[in-house]
């Protein structure tokens, strides 16, 4: 008897998205967040004119890679010396890139003084892990669907039972902190997260530490070195200032929750969205999805009613690629 080919999926996106592809949990959230820009981004649109360097999330994002570097490290090393080659290398590839010098000699240079400060802070408790993963792409599968991320850590405390994911966010301001730290509890990341580990490796979850680290703000530097050396300084005398750590625990019961009545009604939907029906409109969500912490890079094109200054060449899940 022949086999049976089932019908290759038929995407109405300019990407060729359709859902056999997976969701990160960025994705889902943006779904929630606005329709048309989730369309939009699964048609391809990035925006080219009026954008550039973001330096917050240039930061958070050397700042992670710092810290991967280090956790990579071996024993024993240095982390004067390990922060040093890497500082070297990524200043390579940012000037290879165009980037401008100045802002990546003063984001190497507050990254140091962060890091120096941030290792001597935690590194007792830092030493009493194991860790099980650094950075890695994750693609499992959840009642059908297919969980796709990247998670900054995974580990196992020397002296207790049960795994716990590491997430760590670079800020600046202290604008709704204290909000964000209430919502920790329920943060949909962190619990799309532990899922995503209790599917891979097949065992509970306890719960996340919560890492979150102030950007340097400081001004009036003579030089790269004048300030790895005055952040170093003012992150020492401060450090309850600079590193707030959180451990947050998710019972079972809250987890069994959130699989059951948040996270699989919230890919069916958006499995139904992505097919076309009609029951899913494509809508803004007004206002707030526009403009916040970070601005929709789609307001532009809302604006004008068209993609003037976009390019329709997006790559999906370029996040996940090494």
């Amino acid at each position: 008897m022949p086999a049976i080919l089932k019908p290759k999926p038929v995407s109405r996106f300019h990407t060729g998205y359709t859902i056999e592809q997976g969701a990160t949990q960025g994705m889902l959230c943006n779904y929630y967040g606005c329709r048309v820009r989730m369309a939009n981004f699964l048609n391809g649109w990035t925006q080219v004119t009026g954008g550039g360097s973001n330096r917050a999330i240039d930061f958070g994002s050397l700042f992670h890679g710092m810290l991967e570097a280090w956790y990579l490290a071996p024993e024993g090393s240095d982390p004067v010396d390990v922060s040093y080659d890497y500082a070297k290398e990524y200043r390579k590839g940012q000037l290879e890139d165009g980037a401008d010098a100045n802002d990546t000699e003063e984001d190497i240079a507050m990254m140091l003084g962060c890091f120096l400060a941030y290792t001597e802070k935690w590194k007792k408790s830092d030493a009493m892990k194991t860790w099980v993963a650094l950075e890695k792409v994750f693609d499992v599968k959840f009642h059908g669907y297919r969980m796709r991320g990247r998670r900054d850590g995974l580990f196992k405390f020397s002296k207790s039972n049960g795994l716990w994911l590491t997430e760590r966010k670079t800020f600046s301001r202290d604008d709704n902190l204290a909000a964000r730290e209430a919502c920790l509890n329920f943060d949909f990341q962190n619990q799309y997260y532990i899922v995503a580990a209790e599917e891979e490796y097949g065992e509970p979850v306890v719960g996340v530490e919560y890492d979150m680290i102030r950007k340097p703000g400081l001004k009036n530097w003579d030089s790269p070195k004048d300030l790895t050396k005055r952040v170093v300084e003012d992150a020492m005398a401060r450090p309850d200032f600079y590193f707030r750590r959180y451990e947050i625990v998710y019972p079972a019961s809250q987890i069994k929750k959130f699989r059951e009545e948040e996270l699989l009604p919230k890919f069916q939907e958006f499995e139904k969205w992505v097919s076309g029906d009609k029951t899913y409109a494509t809508f803004r969500n007004q206002p707030n999805a526009c403009y916040g912490k970070w601005n929709c890079s789609y307001i532009a094109a809302c604006a004008n009613d068209g993609f003037s200054g976009y390019d329709q060449s997006g790559e999906l899940f370029g996040e996940l690629q090494d």
